[in-house]
């Protein structure tokens, strides 16, 4: 009797609600409607909740629509916003998880059948009462289209729409709008809230908030605006609205942020590592931090915090300047300016004087170069000419004077270590952007290391292969001789015509291949920021499921993310193996001091694991490095799920593994062994 009951429960528990709108969407107008709910049980949730929300619109050009589903206790879910590539129509279009990773944003008009929702639908399976009014809100952006909502409907059944998992080893970072639209300028209030137990503790969704305050929040970036997990920039306000500097994820206080959706470098990782290699090498590069983002209780994937390009002691440390800056002493520094694309407000500049396009035949082309520090409000004009004055005379020494002039030339103006490290790392990663856009530039006082220094380095998410133009997959190529007319004269100048900067480039290089760009630390830094991701990996990419999909740019596009790691390595392998056959001089001197700066820890001791591959689940860790030190060992998949976990007090230097009794499948596997003093990852393969 209870089987049958439970059975017919199952069966029965699936409940449709629609009605039949036939409302006019006027263009640059929003309208909503709504459905009423009633008769359900009063808690949605994972075992009974929505199901599927389902549209029929006729309409156009459906990019010019917005459309999102709020649920009665607020909690909004955008279902498909500015998709369809000017296509028209939403024919009985269901939003749903019967689709595999068939996202609305992939999608093209006309929109039938199934597709996932832009956001997370289960998100309103929060235990919420379902039972009052839905509400539909259709926002049409532009002139001069126009359609009508037909009718729509949404269905409760006893398989919901999957809720999120809400643990993590990651920081969670929760954003509240308060029912605001976040917008690209000006920042709208809003709450955050810091859950942030540390390393080794889960951190869950509804945990008591480490850090709480007010912020001002809006979209940044330009091309990245475009992608469905949106970049956000972000201060820290008091009450009022004023800036308050803050500390956030324990960097140093300040009150601009940048919350970075690594949407289309499905590494995750690709800033992060360059930003790393940057400040072991001594030139500061933003602090990152690994975190889940949530935005009025919807899960947006996987963000880096990151620390906006600023003047600071513990950002970019040059001497602070104001409008009283202007003696012959004080008006020298320090400035921060750019090369970079004219989106947004903060893009007052000047044109500079020449680019080159090639080294054979000298054409120049007026540059754009936008303040930064003190920006476009600040600025006074006695600052503004000395600064134009001084890259003028950058600029004109190249047609003026020789290269080894170290007088009058380039170099008695420019830290040639600064502009040699930079160029080293845009060329390692070939990153397509590295000279022409997002190019910072910074000069001290005078009375300080006054001469002009490259960075820091900024946006390198089209770097390390990730890019289908400007030859991003090639690896023997220098990227200063690309991008015409686009790249700023001097790097491919420097480098062709100047021997002695040429053969310090090589040194310089010979001797970061030893420490920082030794392929042990650059894959132990790839190693270690996998393991920080992995346990989220599946929630992100379940989230935007993007793996195996095309996403602007991408060149290579596999389906699983421990392949992406795979083409990231092998993609900096033969990067390095042709730099190192352009670079690597054994003629160089050392580096007089050891000359880098640990930003990842490093496993120095040796960890080996046999027999690799095992036929009967056994394994053998063995390291002096295990003895008397609690050591947990973690097996993943391929896809970053925890299947295996088990920690030990080891008295002698082997430690047996059994994992027969798992019943794994035959494969590759994920092995991580981690104690106090040292961590590694290894691949095994169960045979």
């Amino acid at each position: 009797m209870l089987f049958c009951i439970t059975l017919s429960s199952q069966i029965l528990l699936a409940q449709t609600f629609s009605k039949a709108s036939n409302k006019s969407i006027q263009n640059s107008f929003t309208i909503t409607d709504s459905i009423v709910v009633s008769g359900l049980s009063t808690n949605i949730n994972a075992t009974f909740g929505l199901q599927d929300a389902m549209i029929n619109i006729t309409h156009n050009n459906l990019s010019d629509l917005s459309i999102w589903l709020y649920a009665p206790d607020g909690t909004k879910i955008p279902l498909s916003i500015q998709n369809g590539n000017n296509g028209n129509n939403y024919q009985s279009t269901h939003f749903n998880y019967n689709t595999g990773n068939n996202a609305v944003y992939f999608g093209n008009a006309p929109f039938n059948g199934n597709y996932q929702p832009e956001g997370w639908l289960g998100t309103v399976n929060n235990s919420q009462n379902p039972n009052g009014k839905w509400v539909l809100k259709i926002e049409d952006c532009c002139f001069p289209n126009s359609g009508t909502l037909v009718n729509w409907s949404l269905t409760f059944s006893n398989t919901p729409a999957p809720t999120l998992d809400d643990s993590t080893h990651l920081p969670i970072i929760e954003i509240f709008t308060n029912g605001q639209t976040i917008v690209d300028e000006p920042k709208i209030a809003a709450q955050i809230k810091v859950i942030d137990n540390k390393t080794g503790t889960l951190n869950y969704y509804n945990s008591t908030p480490t850090f709480q305050g007010n912020i001002g929040i809006e979209y940044r970036g330009s091309t990245s605006q475009s992608f469905p997990q949106k970049p956000y920039a972000v201060q820290t306000w008091d009450a009022l609205g004023n800036n308050l500097d803050t500390s956030l994820l324990g960097m140093p206080s300040e009150h601009d942020w940048i919350f970075y959706a690594p949407y289309n470098d499905k590494s995750l990782m690709r800033n992060v590592l360059i930003y790393n290699i940057s400040n072991q090498m001594k030139h500061y590069a933003s602090r990152t931090k690994f975190f889940d983002l949530y935005v009025d209780g919807m899960y947006q994937g996987i963000y880096v915090l990151m620390e906006k390009v600023k003047r600071d002691k513990h950002r970019v440390d040059i001497t602070k300047m104001d409008s009283s800056s202007i003696t012959s002493t004080t008006i020298n520094g320090g400035y921060i300016f750019k090369i970079d694309k004219t989106t947004g407000l903060q893009n007052d500049g000047w044109s500079g004087t020449n680019m080159l396009c090639d080294t054979g035949n000298i054409t120049y082309e007026s540059m754009y170069y936008q303040y930064t520090y003190p920006d476009q409000n600040d600025i006074v004009s006695p600052q503004k000419n000395w600064l134009q004055n001084y890259m003028t005379q950058f600029e004109n020494s190249f047609k003026t004077y020789s290269v080894y002039d170290t007088v009058h030339g380039y170099k008695s103006l420019i830290s040639t270590k600064s502009f040699i490290d930079h160029s080293m790392m845009v060329e390692l990663s070939r990153n397509i952007d590295g000279y022409r856009l997002s190019s910072y530039y910074h000069k001290d006082n005078n009375a300080k290391d006054g001469k002009l220094k490259a960075g820091p380095i900024w946006d390198y998410n089209l770097s390390f292969g990730n890019g289908d133009y400007l030859q991003a997959t090639d690896c023997n190529v220098w990227q200063w001789s690309l991008v015409c007319p686009g790249n700023p004269v001097w790097w491919q100048l420097m480098y062709e015509r100047d021997s002695v900067y040429r053969q310090d480039f090589k040194c310089r290089y010979t001797n970061w291949r030893k420490t920082v760009l030794s392929w042990q630390n650059i894959e132990h830094m790839i190693d270690s920021f996998e393991h920080t991701v992995h346990y989220d990996l599946n929630k992100n990419f379940k989230r935007w499921p993007i793996l195996g999909q095309y996403t602007w740019p991408n060149a290579y596009y596999p389906p699983t993310y421990q392949q992406e790691i795979d083409t990231l390595k092998n993609w900096i392998q033969n990067r390095l193996t042709w730099m190192d056959s352009q670079l690597l001089d054994t003629t160089c001197a050392p580096f007089p001091t050891p000359n880098f700066v640990n930003t990842v820890k490093q496993n120095s001791t040796v960890i080996s694991i046999y027999p690799n591959p095992t036929k009967d689940g056994k394994l053998f860790i063995q390291s002096d490095a295990l003895i008397n030190e609690l050591t947990t060992i973690k097996l993943y998949n391929l896809t970053g799920s925890l299947i295996f976990e088990q920690s030990i007090n080891a008295a002698k230097s082997r430690i047996e593994i059994n994992l027969s009794s798992t019943n794994l499948s035959k494969g590759l596997y994920l092995i991580n062994i981690q104690n106090k003093n040292n961590f590694t990852t290894k691949k095994i393969l169960l045979e």
